[in-house]
């Protein structure tokens, strides 16, 4: 209402508001002033990176937006491959964005050190990341051992659609352990049918003989299990 520069003002003065910051970081983008939007979004990582880490890894995704703006191709690949190692979420396809600024020659040797770093996070949703890559590369060989490593039912098949047509067999064993391990831990008449269903997708990959000899393993393991005998009468 009092004009631009006193809206100018009044940002620069505020700029510990999250919202003032991306709005001064935006408009000195899109004025071509890369030094000031680069040292806005340093001293917000500088302030946050302690207290409000996810938000200092916005101010790194605004440092990446002006490194492609400048295209400058050794920052974009340190400021991509750090959001995306770090599984920042963002309207940005970082791995994208690596594939179009490494030199094709190298890529599959960089795509084993992201790999390796993201292993190295420790985190629950790693697999998910990695198997991520191993679809977008085609390295099914891979993510099937992925899914060896971290043998759960629901992440069988996430990836089933993937390897079925190349690795039936090894699915089918998969789902089979996968269900044993299920049912020791788990009982009642739902956790019963959710293993029947895993039981059905094996023989939907052609496991039928192994289906039944798993049906006849689990009558012996668990013969008091009324519910359990009722849905293995219906596979």
């Amino acid at each position: 209402m009092k004009g631009e520069a006193d809206a100018d003002k009044f940002i620069e003065q505020n700029l510990n508001n999250p919202e003032l910051r991306r709005k001064a970081i935006d408009k000195a983008l899109k004025a071509k002033n890369y030094e000031k939007a680069i040292s806005l979004a340093r001293d917000g990582i500088s302030m946050d990176i302690k207290s409000k880490p996810g938000l200092a890894l916005e101010w790194y995704d605004w440092l990446l937006r002006v490194a492609v703006a400048q295209k400058d191709t050794p920052r974009i690949i340190e400021y991509a491959r750090f959001l995306f190692v770090d599984g920042f979420r963002h309207d940005q396809d970082y791995y994208g964005i690596l594939k179009l600024h490494i030199e094709p020659a190298k890529w599959n040797n960089f795509v084993e050190g992201l790999i390796e770093d993201i292993k190295s996070k420790d985190r629950w949703s790693n697999i998910d990341v990695i198997g991520k890559i191993y679809i977008s590369e085609k390295w099914w060989q891979k993510l099937l051992q992925l899914i060896r490593e971290t043998p759960h039912l629901p992440y069988i098949q996430r990836y089933e659609q993937y390897l079925a047509a190349e690795y039936p067999g090894e699915l089918a064993e998969l789902y089979e352990q996968g269900v044993i391990d299920y049912l020791r831990k788990s009982m009642g008449r739902d956790h019963y049918k959710e293993a029947c269903r895993f039981m059905r997708r094996m023989i939907k990959l052609g496991a039928r003989d192994r289906v039944n000899s798993l049906v006849e393993k689990l009558r012996k393991e668990y013969p008091k299990r009324k519910a359990l005998m009722e849905e293995l009468d219906r596979i």
